[in-house]
């Protein structure tokens, strides 16, 4: 496998079990249909917040919920962005040789491991069957993508993707961006009951039910803040 003009992959030459989009632009796992389900289940409790729950925080809870507002909005502009960068990213996949390395040639018995020094400290060197090569520090080959990855991490279902030397930083975007996300987003589920308990009990209702009671049973509320559900089962 090789690269085309403009960084982009000769398909036909890949040997691997990756999917390529946008004429190579674009590369992904053979389970890249997961990252389509994760997406839709992070995008639309993000926009049910931006456009159900703070609208309302902006006009009764300042400044709060324009703080809010805009905190998400960073979030959402960064978790998006690094989440699509980390699926679709070459995370560092080795090309492969055409054939074997020639000490393994010459000695089909020889043990596929060595010791190489590298600024004076040994490291332990192995050699891969299936892409034909003495696999450099901390790669590894991957058993769902089929390939050697550099700087191997893991395999990631929800991205779709491998995690490797040239995704880290997107992918550890998308988890510090999406993890913020989901806490702000049950904070601002739970200042809505507050305030909203707190107009309750400040309009003198007759009611004999509390005005938190009052406040669940508002069909307000489980449209505004029903996406905190998605967010922490997501």
């Amino acid at each position: 496998f090789s690269m085309g003009r403009r960084g982009r992959y000769r398909v036909e030459l890949f040997h691997g079990a990756n999917r390529f989009w946008l004429r190579g632009r674009w590369v992904t796992g053979p389970d890249w249909k997961m990252s389509l389900v994760v997406f839709l289940a992070m995008v639309i409790p993000w926009l049910l917040l931006i456009v159900c729950v703070l609208p309302w925080l902006v006009v009764h809870w300042v400044p709060g919920g324009c703080i809010a507002l805009v905190i998400s909005l960073v979030l959402g502009f960064v978790m998006i962005p690094s989440f699509l960068s980390a699926a679709t990213s070459d995370p560092g996949i080795i090309p492969r040789s055409d054939e074997h390395a020639e000490e393994i040639k010459s000695d089909p018995s020889r043990i596929r491991e060595r010791t190489l020094l590298i600024n004076g400290k040994p490291y332990r060197n192995r050699y891969c069957e299936t892409c034909r090569i003495w696999r450099p520090p901390r790669a590894s080959h991957c058993s769902t993508c089929n390939n050697c990855v550099e700087r191997f991490d893991h395999h990631c279902p929800y991205l779709g993707n491998c995690v490797g030397r040239r995704n880290y930083r997107a992918f550890y975007a998308f988890v510090f961006s999406a993890a913020l996300q989901t806490l702000l987003a049950i904070l601002v589920c739970v200042a809505f009951l507050v305030v909203r308990t707190q107009r309750f009990a400040e309009a003198g209702d007759d009611s004999s039910d509390s005005p938190f009671l009052r406040t669940l049973r508002s069909w307000q509320t489980p449209v505004r803040t029903g996406h905190s559900g998605c967010w922490c089962i997501r």
